[in-house]
């Protein structure tokens, strides 16, 4: 199964057809998605169409949207989550938010400020985040 984006909607396409097979609305600005490490969950950013700027959960099984988080003034533009799964990490105009991931609320935010593209390294000890031109790793003590 593969997931895309367009518009204001994440689809799951089917691999052996490439038809979309069920489709879930998450606002403007569904950027794109991050599992969770055992796959049942799938994030993406909002943009605030509904007055909400933040992150959307999706049940991967039946994709129903099971949850928002409001990350107020925060423009989240990518997302990485936790190998463990404890946190989805999103790159936004105020720097790196963390989001609780049992929660689903903002633990903390810390810098390099500004949007970006986010990606976690498999064991979970580097994050790295791109910028125009810059590229920041950024060790677990910087959480």
């Amino acid at each position: 199964m593969t997931y895309g984006h367009a518009g204001a909607a994440i689809a799951r396409i089917g691999t052996a057809d490439k038809t979309i097979v069920d489709t879930v609305a998450v606002g403007v600005g569904a950027g794109t998605p991050a599992f969770s490490p055992d796959g049942q969950f799938l994030y993406t950013a909002n943009q605030g169409d509904t007055g909400i700027r933040g992150v959307v959960e999706v049940r991967t099984s039946d994709m129903t949207l099971t949850r928002t988080a409001d990350c107020g003034e925060r423009y989240i533009s990518n997302l990485a989550v936790t190998p463990n799964g404890d946190y989805v990490v999103g790159a936004t105009n105020y720097g790196l938010v963390y989001l609780d991931a049992r929660t689903f609320t903002p633990a903390d935010t810390v810098l390099p400020k500004g949007s970006g593209y986010v990606a976690l390294h498999p064991n979970g000890d580097t994050l790295y985040l791109a910028q125009r031109r810059q590229l920041y790793v950024l060790g677990p003590k910087n959480r």
